[in-house]
């Protein structure tokens, strides 16, 4: 069973759907507390999502909405990354954000307050005698060449 963000799209009617693959990500809500030599510390929350294919990490405006769903292994995009680097690449990135928004002279505190591994669903589409991948969130479909 794996959390799937849920689609903001529909399948269009009458296109025969081939399969569906899953694209793993991490999400992340982290608070960055930055400690002042005077005064009380300021601190600054975020949600951070990092790709687990390709280590890119992006900043995000909430936790996504999921769905529990049972898919065959094989229908999984594999993880080129750990989850231990992928923690750190998402406090990297928020310290980063605090950073650009405050004068940091000492090194702040990192809090992970809450983390899930996600999946991004991509449909394989055929329709007039072309294949497709369509994006589950965005829409987006791009032509592909698949196997004979």
């Amino acid at each position: 069973m794996i959390e799937t963000i849920k689609p903001v799209i529909n399948v269009p009617q009458g296109v025969k759907v081939i399969n569906t693959i899953y694209y793993p990500y991490m999400v992340y809500h982290i608070k960055v507390i930055i400690r002042r030599a005077l005064g009380k510390p300021a601190s600054l929350q975020g949600f951070v999502v990092v790709d687990l294919a390709r280590a890119l990490v992006l900043l995000a405006d909430s936790f996504p909405d999921t769905l529990t769903v049972k898919v065959p292994v094989n229908l999984i995009i594999p993880e080129r990354i750990s989850e231990e680097k992928a923690v750190n690449l998402a406090k990297k990135k928020m310290v980063y954000v605090a950073m650009r928004k405050f004068k940091i002279m000492l090194p702040p505190k990192v809090e992970i307050v809450k983390c899930k591994k996600v999946y991004k669903q991509f449909w394989l589409i055929e329709l007039n005698n072309k294949k497709y991948v369509i994006d589950s969130l965005t829409g987006e479909s791009e032509e592909i060449e698949w196997g004979a």
